[in-house]
């Protein structure tokens, strides 16, 4: 049973929390050519490769054959001083100099109210891709000064240009205009009415995404500039 656990907590922690939660934090840090960024990129980038690295080597056990491939042809390839088999590599021990409780406490609230957002919005029937102008969060004083601090994530994360914070639903809130979603002791107001500014990013970041996803198709890296885009055929809700 205790292997089955262990099992699980990381396959959440590499599914859930690196995959779907950190990469889409930081993609487009990582998606620009810009010197002024050039020190935190490569500081993203060694991070991210400590972390794969480390979770091949915890994988092993479970997968074998997965992690040798990846152990061989992955960081062998850029540590020739590594020992020859992931079989030989050292298991990875914790730092625990290297934990933060308190940042960890403020990113679960973070975490919990992007959630709960995501939630309204599917309630209201809003994309995720479409901006809103404006979102309340009633909740705990402790998790509104969480959030206070993780501000820009949060507008940055629920796709929300600006947030209100507030320990008691504030009177003027309700009407066909809002949509909301509680969880436990935190509740989250969206406001779905969108000018003319708001709709025009909402179909911009749509189009981006249909041409991000044919770049891919058509093996083109991300990096890479091209001369001009043909868009045809535009219903009316894209």
């Amino acid at each position: 049973m205790r292997i089955q656990h262990s099992s699980c907590s990381l396959e959440d922690f590499a599914i859930e929390t690196l995959s779907r939660l950190y990469v889409p934090m930081i993609r487009k840090e990582l998606w620009t050519d810009e010197p002024e960024t050039f020190e935190r990129r490569q500081t993203i980038y060694a991070l991210l490769y400590h972390t794969l690295k480390t979770v091949t080597l915890l994988f092993n056990p479970i997968t074998p054959y997965l992690s040798e491939a990846l152990y061989q042809k992955v960081y062998r390839q850029l540590e020739s001083d590594l020992p020859e088999s992931v079989n030989f590599a050292p298991w990875p021990t914790p730092n625990k100099n290297m934990r933060n409780k308190s940042l960890e406490e403020d990113f679960d609230s973070l975490l919990k109210v992007v959630s709960i957002s995501f939630a309204a919005r599917g309630q209201g029937k809003l994309k995720r891709r479409w901006p809103l102008a404006k979102t309340i969060v009633v909740a705990p004083e402790k998790t509104l000064q969480a959030l206070k601090s993780l501000e820009p994530l949060l507008l940055e994360q629920t796709n929300i240009k600006a947030v209100e914070y507030a320990v008691s639903v504030p009177d003027y809130v309700g009407g066909e205009n809002w949509v909301s979603s509680q969880q436990e002791e935190v509740t989250v107001f969206l406001c779905g009415q969108r000018d003319d500014k708001l709709l025009g990013e909402g179909i911009m970041r749509d189009l981006a995404r249909r041409v991000q996803a044919l770049r891919k198709e058509l093996g083109f890296v991300p990096t890479e500039t091209l001369e001009s885009v043909h868009i045809a055929e535009l219903d009316a809700e894209a």
